[in-house]
């Protein structure tokens, strides 16, 4: 019964795992497979190939207010904007002189009949209206007009003269109730820089009508004067005020350019301000944007400008703008037992501007790309980036209408699986327990029987789980013989393939079909009442209480199985972090010359390389302690005062670390692979060295990939928009963040994320996978 009972809780974490997957492939968009096909060993799967289509947008526009940029469709992504602005001017607008007040001024008949108000012009203006603010009091049944006049100025006595400009206009305020009043001249007034007076004109009036302008004695245009006509004593005189302005607005255009600079000219792009720079010349500036990645809602993108005066600006604009856009094409990849596995991508490529490119990543593990337009290879045409590994087809390669197909062949990168036992009969649970080789990937899990056939083929997409379980019960009616299990993984630029066999029991006859038991004879009179036992339903008790156990000690198995694969996993932790700190020194040289090609300082003392290689080289001819051989690469070891140093001699380059400690065994396998990859990203630059050192520098990121050593190195927080981070993630980012909050720092170390700076593996673990989703990464600091 315990055993029964534990079968039932492993079946049950087993369904558990299966469900969290299930949810995983619901929930990821990045890896969409659409059908998969087997065959004899052979796996072909349809799959999505993401690729980025590239563009730029460019033109000018003349005399606008505002940039609104087409693009070619919607779901565009701006990365740069480039603008350069021409004939920055000022068109019409609604100037405001003065709109506070403290008292008023009153046209009369016989007491004030005039007021006026000086103006300065400083540009070439039209003035198309004035805005006054005031009220009237009209008594007498047919009031003469009070005409609004832009007069000369009279300089020498303070009051305006006698000389109109353009048309004048007839008063019209509102009764008893003060407000602002436009007052639109027939034709647009046009004055040159000088004094002006913006004049009431009540001569005529009749008695019992009043008019009133407010005004305010405590302007901010202190040079300016305000003037009454008025009778005093039965002598009509003109009466000044300097500092007293009457309230009023000009709707006006001025012929004045700017400087981007002096009127804070700015253009807002996704919601951020980036001043205009000014150049050389009044009325030009410029701004290039760089570094920017966000969506445009629709298919314009509209870019206002804003200045700190109010002012209507008008401008010409030449601009460049480069967005990009994720163009996902049909791929498929024939997945077999062999060296390479085959990849196709048939994109659909439509010119969408004058300058378009389409560019895609691929996997380190490609080689024979081949790139066909209409049927004709074009590899002489298009651009590949080996150190980079980016395949670009730039502008010129591509026409509207043509067919287009790229190949590749990728190594084999094998799924790590484990089938648990040797031998399964009927009623039992074939397990296969699957390492995740890469988070969002396909895993395709196919049983064949002892002809090839396949009796089961189940497609799982892993998330961030680090075993992937499938199952099947033998049937009754399935074959006996040597049954095959084939796991196939890829993501959307590498693919992997593993076969296992075992045995299965399925039928006593050795055939396919049910297995059947003859009935019992009964020789005994019917008459009898004797109760007798019915041996056949005892003997099918038996056989059930059988599959039972079985089963429970299958998934017993399999559950130690995963026990012990957890803790062989905790202990890789363990040892990928010992290994990161025990690093003190990295140095690539080249065999030939003896020069360092690439060093890297992690912490400890420096100590002379080219003195260890020499002395190591020396010494090598004696066997000191050969640490390993894998392949073509050979590492030899030696302590040196306080630290361990180890070379590996690759081809025509050596590595030398310098350690704490004695290494793990898998950091003596990276050591190999970083042998491997650097040989082929710079094997001919080494073969072929010259002194140069600037090739070398990527260098750093093989040894990151290899080393882990973006583990010890200070670290940056990078937001990365749409990312998915788990609950403990966010909490470790907000942790990292309030740590260089509070120590003023734009970096940190990963020690200070670990209690007491000791070892934890789940931290651990969550910091690495920070790492690998790039939202922690390396940065330089300074100190100086």
């Amino acid at each position: 019964m315990s055993v029964l009972i534990f079968s039932i809780i492993a079946s049950a974490y087993y369904f558990n795992v299966n469900i969290s997957n299930s949810y995983a492939r619901d929930s990821k968009k990045l890896l969409k497979t659409s059908d998969s096909q087997y065959s004899d060993g052979t796996l072909v799967v349809d799959q999505n190939f993401a690729m980025l289509e590239l563009a730029q947008v460019n033109g000018t526009m003349n005399n606008i207010t505002s940039i609104d940029i087409g693009l070619p469709s919607t779901g565009w992504n701006v990365t740069e904007a480039e603008l350069d602005f021409e004939d920055i001017s000022q068109k019409n607008q609604t100037k405001v002189i003065e709109e506070d007040f403290d008292g008023f001024q009153t046209i009369e008949k016989d007491k004030v009949e005039v007021l006026a108000q000086q103006i300065n012009i400083t540009e070439h203006t039209k003035i198309f209206g004035v805005h006054l603010y005031g009220f009237k009091l009209e008594e007498s049944t047919d009031p003469e007009p009070v005409y609004v006049q832009i007069n000369g100025w009279n300089n020498t006595h303070y009051h305006e003269n006698n000389t109109m400009y353009g048309d004048r206009v007839n008063l019209t305020l509102t009764e008893s109730i003060p407000g602002w009043q436009i007052h639109t001249f027939p034709n647009p007034i046009d004055l040159y820089p000088g004094y002006y007076s913006l004049v009431l004109n009540g001569t005529d009036i009749k008695d019992g009508d009043r008019y009133f302008w407010w005004q305010n004695s405590l302007s901010s245009f202190t040079e300016l004067y305000s003037s009454r006509y008025w009778n005093k004593a039965g002598n009509w005189e003109w009466k000044e005020s300097q500092g007293t302005v009457f309230m009023h607005k000009f709707d006006q255009w001025q012929n004045k350019s700017y400087f981007p600079s002096e009127i804070n000219m700015t253009a807002i792009v996704d919601g951020n301000p980036y001043k205009i720079l000014p150049e050389n010349e009044v009325g030009e500036g410029n701004r290039t944007v760089t570094n920017l990645d966000f969506t445009v809602p629709g298919d314009k993108l509209v870019i206002p400008i804003e200045n700190n005066e109010s002012i209507n600006l008008s401008f010409n604009l030449t601009y460049n703008v480069k967005i990009k856009k994720i163009l996902n094409a049909q791929a498929n990849v024939t997945i077999t037992d062999g060296l390479y596995h085959k990849w196709q991508i048939s994109p659909i490529i439509n010119r969408v501007t004058s300058n378009d490119s389409i560019r895609f990543d691929y996997s380190k593990n490609w080689s024979a790309i081949t790139v066909y337009r209409g049927g004709e290879n074009i590899m002489d045409q298009v651009i590949i980036d080996k150190v980079k590994h980016i395949l670009t087809i730039p502008n010129n390669t591509i026409k509207d209408g043509a067919s287009w197909l790229i190949t590749a062949n990728s190594t084999n990168i094998p799924v790590t699986f484990n089938i648990p036992e040797a031998q399964y009969k009927i009623g039992e649970k074939i397990w296969i327990n699957v390492d995740n080789p890469d988070n969002y990937s396909n895993i395709i899990c196919v049983l064949a029987d002892d002809s090839g056939t396949p009796v089961f083929k189940e497609t799982n997409q892993t998330q961030t789980y680090d075993i992937l379980s499938f199952s099947y019960i033998v049937q009754t009616d399935d074959h006996n013989g040597t049954w095959s299990a084939f796991v196939f993984w890829n993501n959307e630029t590498d693919a992997g393939f593993k076969t296992q066999s075992f045995n299965v029991i399925a039928s006593t006859n050795g055939g396919g079909g049910p297995t059947i038991l003859p009935p019992s004879g009964d020789d005994d009179d019917d008459s009898k009442t004797t109760t007798e036992v019915d041996y056949s339903l005892v003997i099918i008790a038996v056989i059930i209480t059988g599959f039972v156990i079985a089963g429970g000690f299958a998934s017993f198995t399999a559950y130690k199985k995963v026990m012990k694969t957890r803790e062989l996993k905790k202990e890789r932790l363990y040892n990928k972090f010992l290994d990161a700190f025990n690093l003190n020194n990295v140095i690539v040289i080249n065999k030939k010359s003896g020069l360092n090609v690439y060093e890297q300082f992690f912490a400890g003392k420096k100590l002379d390389a080219t003195l260890i290689s020499g002395f190591l080289d020396a010494i090598r001819a004696f066997g000191i302690e050969l640490t390993s051989a894998y392949e073509q690469s050979q590492s030899i070891s030696l302590e040196y005062k306080d630290s361990k140093i180890l070379m590996s001699e690759f081809k025509d380059f050596r590595i030398i670390f310098i350690l704490k400690d004695r290494p793990s065994e898998e950091f003596l396998k990276s050591v190999t692979d970083l042998s491997y990859d650097i040989d082929r990203d710079y094997g001919e630059l080494l073969e072929k060295f010259a002194g140069n050192l600037a090739p070398f520098a990527g260098i750093k990121g093989l040894i990151e990939r290899h080393l882990n050593t973006s583990f010890i190195s200070p670290l940056k927080i990078v937001d990365i928009e749409g990312i998915e981070l788990s609950p403990a993630e966010i909490s470790l980012v907000q942790k990292a963040k309030s740590i260089m909050k509070q120590n003023k720092l734009d970096y940190f170390f990963t020690t200070f994320l670990m209690p007491e700076q000791a070892y934890d593996p789940k931290r651990t673990e969550l910091i690495f996978k920070l790492i690998e989703k790039k939202v922690f990464q390396p940065t330089d600091i300074s100190f100086s």
